[in-house]
């Protein structure tokens, strides 16, 4: 999945935007999508009654808290 031509680019922003390595920004990646996926089947499964709002906040708050998690682990 690492080596979608898509994702490689999504790396490369996230190695720019956050400050972090490759292998960094490869596992939150996969963590996020990881996550949404789990999103996805509650929301398939009628076990999830959150907006689009909620969900996307919840992702972003997500990714913020993988990011900060990464710089403390680079320190």
């Amino acid at each position: 999945m690492m080596t979608y031509e898509s994702n490689q680019k999504m790396i490369a922003k996230m190695t720019e935007l956050y400050g972090l390595d490759t292998e960094n920004c490869k596992d939150i990646l996969m963590r996020s999508c990881l996550f949404l996926l789990g999103i996805g089947t509650m929301i398939c499964e009628n076990h999830f009654s959150y907006t689009d709002e909620q969900i996307s906040q919840m992702m972003k708050q997500t990714v913020a808290d993988l990011v900060q998690g990464a710089k403390r682990r680079s320190i």
